[in-house]
């Protein structure tokens, strides 16, 4: 009497399901759990941090803990790594178009991990899923090929779902409404004072900045710090502008940012520089860069109520000199001697008059601190409501030839 021949213990495996040795495919399984919950938890994360989440967010979310638990539970079933094989397929087929694209695919919420990171993760996912599927299997390498097509069609699969979710170019809402989104911010009413056109100042910084960015927050933190420090500063003052506002109420949708925050310089009612992402400038280091300009000093107390008159002053007005100094410091008394003379000779003259004030006095009252001005003493000498220069210790104006350029000047006019 014949038998039917014994079935080997692979082929008996791969009829059975299971794997033959188990603990290969218990670690691939920790490693498959590791990655899905890490993801997990940087979705988490950003929802915290931002308090702001849509039910998709918590429904990937759910999934995305479901199959880390039920690819350890399952790890010895042949199923499971066919599974996570045609998964992870998909899921890297996304990635991979959103890394070819240069964007995120938000595959580790607002971590800044690139698409190619998230893509090298997915393909070891698949090397360990084909490796587990197919080890022990009764036909050999002949079940690979079969695998290996369901995860290109995955992966396909991923790349339109990829295309279909993909906001459009940044470029392309210039394309669409013929304005940059800076050039349709500045257009706001919300942005009066920022472009009111003016040569004394202040400059303003203007902080764009989306409210579901982490490093966008970590950002506002320090414009915030500025506004309240510095509300009306003479030199630099700050606004904050929300994407989300700008896309809810003036319909400037949030892709059509290429940078995420943006920050831009305003001078004079003209945006003079730009920056974006890492490169956002932190306003005291600007500030702080405008006071080591030539005038500086001069635009920041033309803006100050201690010489508000004089900065509004026209062409038939006088000229003036203002004389800024250390009551400490032995060449600014020598100097301001001099001035005081002159204001006795010209208490009202219609050429070129002269005010003093002491440092101390404007850190006391517009808080200018003595070690922000560039020399000891500083002159200034404004007409038609313009800082015409400023000068220092060892280039003191004389205010008798000033008055005598001026004169010459009106006599023409």
């Amino acid at each position: 009497m014949s038998s039917s021949p014994a079935l080997s213990a692979p082929a008996a495996a791969a009829f059975s399901g299971t794997l033959p040795s188990r603990p290969p495919a218990l670690l691939a399984s920790l490693v498959i759990a590791a990655i899905l919950l890490t993801a997990v938890t940087a979705k988490i994360m950003s929802i915290m941090s931002t308090s702001s989440f849509a039910m998709s967010d918590f429904a990937l979310i759910g999934a995305e803990i479901v199959i880390a638990f039920a690819v350890v539970a399952f790890h010895s079933k042949r199923l499971t790594w066919i599974g996570v094989t045609i998964l992870f397929g998909a899921f890297a087929g996304f990635a991979g178009q959103r890394a070819f694209a240069g964007q995120s695919c938000g595959c580790f919420g607002e971590w800044n991990i690139s698409a190619r990171v998230t893509l090298g993760l997915d393909l070891v996912a698949i090397s360990l899923g084909l490796a587990l599927a197919t080890r022990g299997a009764r036909f050999g390498a002949t079940s690979l090929g079969p695998l290996v097509t369901a995860a290109a069609v995955a992966a396909g699969i991923g790349v339109v779902a990829s295309i279909a979710t993909a906001p459009p170019p940044a470029s392309e809402y210039e394309l669409r409404t013929g304005r940059t989104t800076v050039g349709k911010l500045m257009s706001l009413p919300m942005m009066v004072d920022v472009r009111e056109p003016t040569h004394r100042g202040p400059s303003w910084l203007v902080y764009i900045y989306n409210p579901d960015c982490p490093k966008c927050i970590e950002h506002l933190q320090d414009y915030d710090d500025y506004m309240a420090a510095n509300p009306d500063d003479g030199l630099l003052r700050v606004h904050v502008v929300s994407m989300e506002t700008l896309e809810n109420e003036h319909d400037i949708p949030l892709w059509a940012w290429s940078d995420v925050p943006t920050t831009i310089l305003v001078q004079g009612g003209l945006v003079t520089r730009r920056w974006g992402m890492d490169d956002v400038p932190n306003p005291y280091s600007v500030r702080e860069s405008f006071m080591t300009e030539p005038d500086g000093v001069g635009r920041l107390l033309v803006n100050t109520p201690l010489i508000s008159d004089i900065a509004q002053a026209g062409p038939d007005d006088p000229s003036w000199l203002v004389y800024i100094y250390n009551p400490t410091c032995p060449d600014c008394i020598e100097h301001l001697a001099v001035l005081r003379r002159f204001m006795e000779e010209h208490p009202d003259d219609p050429a070129l008059r002269v005010r003093t004030l002491s440092m101390l006095e404007l850190e006391n009252s517009v808080n200018i601190p003595t070690w922000e001005w560039p020399g000891t003493p500083t002159t200034i000498h404004i007409r038609d409501g313009q800082v015409m220069g400023i000068h220092h210790t060892s280039d003191f104006l004389d205010p008798w030839s000033l008055r005598e350029a001026r004169l010459d000047r009106i006599s023409e006019d």
